[in-house]
């Protein structure tokens, strides 16, 4: 991969094969293509935010119940 960028005509030819490839592929793909990695990274934040909540929920829950038993229990044995 390095050898592609020390030499810069055969940068030149990367780039501009790219751009041949950008002219000649018709641009409904493009649009479909960058629709579908639009809904995939909004779909992933929306999946990470959801697993968050999540998980801030049950540490609370969890530490209430912590709260809640280690009280009975201090009850319990007159700690």
């Amino acid at each position: 991969m390095m050898m592609i960028f020390s030499d810069p005509s055969r940068f030149v030819l990367l780039i501009s094969f790219f751009f041949c490839l950008l002219y000649e592929i018709d641009y409904t793909i493009v649009f479909v293509v960058l629709v579908m990695l639009f809904l995939a990274v909004v779909s992933a934040v929306i999946f990470v935010v959801v697993l968050l909540i999540v998980i801030m929920k049950r540490q609370t829950f969890l530490s209430s119940w912590l709260k809640v038993h280690t009280v009975c229990l201090s009850i319990d044995f007159g700690i």
